[in-house]
């Protein structure tokens, strides 16, 4: 799932269980039910899980470009400048 899908299923699942919650709680009010309405509500988020949750086509159309690894190992080489070791005072002197 890219970016922009992820952006996706949350804002989807964030008004679905604003939808849920007021549908239940306007199912349990009418029947003057507490049960039905967690019932109700709870069947709702379970659809709703099974909507957002699995990686669905809709969620993966900008996907990501990754580097090739080795690529990346060979301009990491490249861009290192080569480091001479340089002889101590007390070396030299003897």
């Amino acid at each position: 799932m890219d970016w922009q899908g992820q952006q996706l299923a949350e804002q989807i699942m964030q008004y679905a269980i604003l939808f849920a919650a007021s549908v239940a709680f306007a199912a349990g009010y009418v029947l003057s039910s507490f049960q039905l309405m967690i019932q109700i509500y709870g069947a709702l988020v379970v659809i709703v899980l099974l909507v957002v949750v699995p990686d669905w086509g809709c969620f993966n159309r900008h996907p990501l470009e990754w580097l090739d690894p080795t690529a990346v190992a060979e301009s990491n080489n490249k861009s290192k400048p080569q480091v001479t070791p340089k002889k101590s005072g007390k070396a030299a002197k003897k």
